[in-house]
């Protein structure tokens, strides 16, 4: 006699003493809790299929693409720029796949990467040592400041117009770093030109929106505030 799985429809063979996708046993119903918990595990597993399967290409790609530039050239140059680039892919997908809720572990990880990355590039490119003037600060301030950001969206209570005014804030602060870098990198000097202009474009609607925000939070409407 056919045995079929009451919750998958599985058609189970003789001898099997639980269905291999729900994991319950023949003529058993699920309950509430047994389904929450098998949709978690299936979760788990294909989250760690996947990234097994991004892991094998990449580092499949890596290792062809070192063994072409070896066959062709005798020697490691343009390969070590597209295996940089690989693993750093590979490991942008798995800091994501194991660390993206923790936000001060993601934030760390994904800026030593991309350091990483900037470095080898810079290391290769005949010797320019932008890394250190520029790469470095301007990598660091990004990925800093895009954890603040998102840190704060996450713990804010009411989710509005002040997330564009600190998204604004983020792009003032992020400007004047890239042209403080790329001065220091120029001319050994901070001058600060068009960052400056963004800062005062930027700031006072930011702060007209963290505003705003504070007023609809306090329980004004739009009319109110405007006087409509």
């Amino acid at each position: 006699m056919t045995i079929i799985c009451k919750q998958c429809g599985v058609e189970l063979d003789k001898g099997m003493d639980e269905c291999p996708l729900c994991h319950l046993a023949p003529g058993e119903e699920a309950t509430e809790q047994t389904l929450r918990a098998n949709k978690s595990v299936m979760l788990i597993k294909q989250k760690m299929n996947l990234w097994l399967a991004f892991s094998v290409i990449s580092f499949s790609t890596i290792a062809f693409t070192i063994l072409i530039n070896l066959i062709i050239d005798s020697s490691l140059n343009w390969s070590l720029y597209v295996a940089g680039s690989v693993f750093s892919a590979w490991a942008y997908y798995s800091i994501y796949t194991f660390f993206r809720h923790y936000i001060s572990m993601w934030v760390s990880l994904a800026l030593s990467v991309t350091l990483g990355n900037l470095l080898l590039i810079d290391v290769l490119s005949d010797g320019n040592f932008w890394f250190i003037k520029l790469g470095l600060p301007i990598a660091s301030g990004a990925f800093i400041l895009s954890g603040v950001f998102h840190f704060i969206s996450r713990h804010v209570k009411y989710q509005g117009f002040n997330l564009l005014g600190y998204a604004l804030l983020v792009i003032v602060l992020l400007s004047l770093i890239v042209e403080s870098a790329l001065g220091l990198y120029k001319t050994d000097e901070i001058q600060l030109w068009w960052s400056l202009f963004v800062a005062i474009s930027a700031t006072p609607i930011s702060l007209i929106l963290l505003f705003i925000h504070y007023r609809l939070g306090k329980g004004n409407n739009l009319k109110s505030f405007f006087h409509i």
